[in-house]
């Protein structure tokens, strides 16, 4: 038994059946980065690169559900907060890591490392979590600031970058 090709796999299809991998429609976090993989998601063409899914996406979504998990066992935030929430409009469809009522925040947690922590934020990553904003005030819920949150996996500081929602408007 080769033990790593196991765990590659294991891991791949565990990803495989996770919603956000399932995900046919354009999310959040396609826009603003490759404009060729956009299109083939906006039109749905059949997948011919099986096999270049980034054990780092596999990995910094198993993150984001630890923190998930670790923020509601430590319950600060009562039911002022929402985590790993879906939002969708009928152009777009995303996950939010974290909204806060009180606060009318969004943070959207990147994982990365402490050498390329002087790239954060991209600016696919400032378009992402203001298109995070976007999608909860569509749905209803109040926004005014949004951030990233830099969580180097070889780090021990985690770094916040805030900004203010911008207005969007969706041309048809």
């Amino acid at each position: 038994m080769d033990i790593a090709k196991t765990l590659q796999a294991a891991l791949k299809d565990a990803d495989g059946q996770r919603e956000r991998s399932t995900q046919v429609e354009l999310g959040a976090s396609s826009v603003g980065g490759c404009r060729a993989q956009a299109w083939h998601i906006i039109n749905q063409t059949p997948k011919t690169n099986e096999n270049t899914e980034s054990l780092s996406a596999i990995l910094g979504t198993a993150i984001h559900h630890t923190i998930q998990e670790a923020l509601q066992a430590y319950d600060l935030f009562g039911d002022d907060f929402l985590l790993e929430q879906g939002f969708e409009t009928t152009e777009l469809k995303g996950h939010c890591d974290f909204y806060s009522r009180k606060n009318k925040l969004v943070i959207d947690w990147k994982t990365t490392s402490l050498k390329n922590l002087s790239k954060f934020p991209s600016a696919q990553q400032k378009m992402q979590v203001q298109l995070y904003g976007y999608l909860l005030t569509q749905n209803g819920l109040e926004v005014e600031t949004v951030a990233l949150c830099a969580i180097p996996r070889d780090g021990v500081c985690v770094i916040l970058k805030y900004g203010k929602l911008h207005t969007m408007r969706v041309l048809h």
